[in-house]
This record gives C-alpha cells, sequence and structure tokens, in this order.
C-alpha cells in the first residue's frame, strides 16, 4: 500500500511531463529547399498543427522581409491549417533561414477580494449601480438621520443612522436588487466572474522550420562586338575604342562588367545592367604603358571580355600595333606588380559605383577580396613606387591618375594612423608598466609591514613572558 502511495503520484508526474515534453507547435514540413529566381513570386504551402491541449491566438512567423507569412488568428487544440508561404527575392544569393512560428494562449487570473462602499442617503443608495467581483464585500454607512436596511435575498440588515456594516463575501454571479425597507429606494450589485482571461506568451513554446533557399537570376543572352578589332597606338599616347553590347535574351543582364587581360585598358563605362532588347556603346582607352625601346614595333593581341552576372562569358580579340620608337628606357621590374594592383583597384572602384567627384568619400569593401597588409617601410616604399609612376607615366588616362592620387592619400593616412597606433600602444604599455610597478611596490610594503607587525607582537610576547617570570621569581 505504501509503494502504491509512492509510486502513482511518481507516475503521474512523469506522464504528465512526458505530454508537455511531446506537445509542440508543428510546422510541416520541417524542412524546405526552395530554389527560386529574383523578383518572380515562389510559393509553398505548409501545414501547421497545435499538439498543444490548449488553443493558440494571433500565431505569426518571424522571417525576412522577402518571406511573407499570413497571420493565424486562431489554432484550437489538435486543429491543423493549411497557409502559404511566399518568397519574393531581389538579388541572387543563397542562404539557409529558420523562420521562428510563436503564438499567444490564454491564462486565467483571479481577482484579489476588495470591500466596496456604499453610502446609504435619504432617499438613494450611493452608488446606486455597483459592478463587483465574485468574493467582494460591500460595506454599507448610513449617513441619513433616521434608520434604512440593506435587505436583498442574501442579507437583510438594518442600520441606525451613523452606523457601519459590512455583507459577508458575495460569490454567486449575477445581479441583486438591494432596497430599503423604509422608504422602498432600490440599488444594485452586479457580481461577475472573479477570473479574467489575459493572453500570453511563451518562448518554450516557440516552434520553427528550416529554408535552404538559393535565389538565382534567369539567365539571359547578349552580343558582343568590337566596331574597331584592330588598331595602332603609340606608345606614347593614348587611343580609344569602340564596343558594342546587345541583350538579346528574355532577361535583364545583371551587373554587366568589362574586363582585359591587359592593364592598357581602361573602360568608361562598367558594371551596369542591360535590359532586354538594349543595346549599349562603351568606350575604352587605349594606354600603351611601354618603356623599352624592344617593346615598340609589334603586335599585341589583348582579350577583351564582358560578363553579367546572369550570362556567360563572350570574349573578343583586340589587336594592337605599336609602331617602332625609341624610347627612354625605364626598369619597371620592381614596379609591374603595383600597376597590375592598380589596374585591379580600377576594377574594384568601378564596382563599388564610385565617379572621380566621390574618390574621397569612406568606402566598405563588401565581397571583393581586396585588401593589402603592409609593413609601415612597405608602405613607405609603395608611395615612393607610386611617385614614380606618376612621374614616368604622365600619359596615364584620368581614371588611372585619379586612383594614383587615391591610393597615394589611403596609404599616407594609413601611415598616420599607424603612427598614431604606435604612439598609442607605447603609452598604454608605459601606463600598464606604471600600473605594474605600483602594485609590485604596494606588495613589497605591505609585505615589510606584516613582517613588522609579526615582529613587534613575538617581542611584546617574550618581554611579558620574561616579566611574568621575573615576578614569579621575586614574588
Amino acid at each position: 500500500m505504501k509503494l502504491t502511495r509512492i509510486f502513482l503520484p511518481t507516475l503521474v508526474f512523469l506522464l504528465a511531463n512526458s505530454f508537455l515534453v511531446s506537445a509542440n507547435l508543428e510546422v510541416l514540413p520541417s524542412t524546405v529547399n526552395a530554389d527560386v529566381y529574383s523578383n518572380e513570386p515562389f510559393f509553398v504551402n505548409l501545414t501547421i498543427k497545435n499538439n498543444f491541449n490548449m488553443t493558440f491566438y494571433n500565431l505569426t512567423f518571424t522571417a525576412p522581409d522577402y518571406i511573407e507569412l499570413p497571420v493565424i488568428n486562431e489554432l484550437k487544440s489538435g486543429e491543423s491549417k493549411l497557409i502559404e508561404m511566399k518568397i519574393l527575392t531581389q538579388s541572387q544569393f543563397s542562404t539557409a533561414i529558420t523562420p521562428i512560428l510563436r503564438g499567444n494562449y490564454l491564462i486565467f487570473i483571479d481577482f484579489t477580494p476588495v470591500t466596496h462602499s456604499i453610502n446609504i442617503l435619504h432617499n438613494s443608495y450611493q452608488p446606486s449601480n455597483l459592478e463587483i467581483h465574485q468574493g467582494d464585500s460591500i460595506k454599507y454607512f448610513n449617513s441619513d438621520t433616521i434608520s434604512h436596511s440593506a435587505t436583498c435575498s442574501y442579507f437583510d440588515h438594518t442600520l441606525a443612522p451613523s452606523e457601519y456594516w459590512t455583507t459577508q463575501p458575495l460569490n454567486n454571479i449575477g445581479q441583486i436588487d438591494v432596497w430599503d425597507k423604509s422608504l422602498l429606494f432600490h440599488g444594485y450589485l452586479n457580481v461577475i466572474n472573479k477570473t479574467k482571461e489575459e493572453l500570453a506568451h511563451n518562448d518554450a513554446y516557440n516552434s520553427q522550420f528550416s529554408i535552404n533557399l538559393n535565389s538565382f537570376y534567369r539567365q539571359s543572352d547578349f552580343s558582343f562586338d568590337l566596331i574597331d578589332t584592330n588598331l595602332t597606338v603609340e606608345a606614347d599616347s593614348t587611343k580609344s575604342g569602340l564596343l558594342k553590347l546587345i541583350n538579346s535574351g528574355n532577361e535583364t543582364i545583371i551587373n554587366m562588367s568589362l574586363t582585359s587581360d591587359y592593364v592598357w585598358i581602361d573602360f568608361l563605362e562598367n558594371q551596369f545592367n542591360l535590359q532586354q532588347n538594349e543595346q549599349n556603346y562603351v568606350e575604352f582607352l587605349i594606354s600603351p604603358l611601354i618603356t623599352q625601346t624592344n617593346d615598340t614595333g609589334k603586335n599585341y593581341t589583348i582579350q577583351l571580355k564582358a560578363k553579367g552576372t546572369n550570362t556567360g562569358e563572350i570574349t573578343r580579340n583586340l589587336e594592337i600595333y605599336v609602331p617602332y620608337k625609341e624610347l627612354q628606357d625605364i626598369n619597371l621590374s620592381d614596379r609591374e606588380a603595383t600597376i597590375r594592383e592598380l589596374k585591379r583597384l580600377v576594377e574594384i572602384i568601378a564596382q563599388l559605383n564610385l565617379d572621380e567627384t566621390g574618390i574621397n568619400e569612406t568606402i566598405i569593401y563588401k565581397d571583393l577580396e581586396f585588401q593589402y597588409n603592409l609593413s609601415g617601410r612597405e608602405i613607405d616604399k609603395v608611395l615612393t613606387d607610386i611617385t614614380g609612376l606618376k612621374d614616368d607615366f604622365g600619359r596615364i588616362s584620368g581614371n588611372m591618375v585619379v586612383i594614383l592620387d587615391y591610393l597615394e592619400n589611403k596609404l599616407k593616412a594609413d601611415m598616420e594612423n599607424l603612427t598614431l597606433t604606435t604612439q598609442e600602444s607605447i603609452l598604454i604599455a608605459e601606463e600598464n608598466k606604471k600600473t605594474i610597478d605600483f602594485r609590485n611596490t604596494m606588495t613589497a610594503v605591505i609585505t615589510i609591514f606584516v613582517l613588522v607587525i609579526i615582529l613587534l607582537s613575538s617581542l611584546l610576547y617574550y618581554f611579558n613572558r620574561k616579566r611574568k617570570k621575573e615576578k614569579g621569581m621575586f614574588g
């Protein structure tokens, strides 16, 4: 019998906990794999099931702006509802998303019983109509000069002038008609439920599901042609060329990018969209970076490439003939890498859609793998190289000159920051050293102080013992 009393409540407790753990707001399917196209709505049906033993209200999802999920006003226990999820992206990307489903449920709160006051006047109760909760009491006060009563089906009491009287708690829901037996005036008490309902939320009841999303631009086609495929350009001059792009596909071409395998080419327009059936003529500048006489009198084949985010790549060959010319030879062996980096920076600036007027604005490199990591000495060397490049290549195109100036200013600023950081580091190190020295000094002082106290205590103890012995000897 004792075992039954012990194990039965335990079994009930375990079963109740098991039910609570298994109960949930279920989203089916739990994982959605969605391959969508940008700017085209994509719909997925989801089933939401309430496995709790209570009703949920105002069920909402937390998800990115490009995902729309409806609000479920009410979902009863054991009920399932079919909803439609809409995905509408505006770019190309891949990501994993975990929308969170949350809702509210009702809780019941009991009002604390209170005592209400009613004054009895000459010909009325004040107030004459009063709403109270179950368990509340009424305190009557006769403020008249004659006796009055508070009479109803639950109580009957006569109050003398200036007398107080309090009823028992009133627990029956409904309206109570109270009257005075002397003058027959009435008052009314409206007793309502002592328990009120409120919506509550508990994050432990939240649910979630997974979306593996791949958003694409629809592929498009285009044509790419050079107006002139053979050009002659002097070693110390710049010449312009022209290319034509036509979007022959059914979709807008996103981020059409023009590149070249030579640093000689500067595209005056780059990184642009091309609408369906739109054609665009792009001018480019050819500036042969030649400083050796032996490199003149030769033909050069330069590849120009065009590619959009949602297109394939097309390559066209541009034949450049550089006539023979005697040049004051300049050794660029140490600077070729710098030239290549400058050209790459030109392309990066183009991708950031900056013009020359905004080149001094703050630039945040996002999704571009461009960085430099140089020591102060190396930065100083690059600055020297840039100065030499500006002297040697005064004929470089306008964009390159702007980038040279920008890079020079950027690196100078980095040098200043490096100097400031170094100075701050030195100051911090000095402060830390002072702090450590102070702590060491205080530790030594405290140690000495403690030793002195111990020594004085030992001496005091010794002399007290000696004095006691002397007193004992001569006492």
